[in-house]
């Protein structure tokens, strides 16, 4: 099992290209439960992406995930139910 899912990070690394970057990033940013900073450092692992590249789009897509779920909460942002 091991071995499969660091062969499924490989090929999804290679796949990515240099788009891996704003990928880690993206995946980060996304405020829902289980895509934030521990997770994107997995992916970050298991995609061969250097620490000097996964450490930044981690803590921006942090970053940029409270600011959206602080607009939500105060009510900057409205969401219609």
């Amino acid at each position: 099992l091991v071995n499969f899912v660091l062969e499924k990070g490989h090929t999804a690394g290679a796949k990515f290209g240099n788009a891996k970057y704003w990928a880690l990033y993206t995946f980060v940013a996304i405020p829902l439960p289980g895509t934030g900073a521990w997770t994107g450092s997995l992916v970050a692992a298991l995609m061969n992406v250097p620490l000097r590249k996964s450490g930044p789009a981690c803590v921006l897509g942090v970053l940029i995930a409270g600011v959206a779920v602080m607009a939500i909460s105060t009510g900057v942002i409205a969401i219609v139910t």
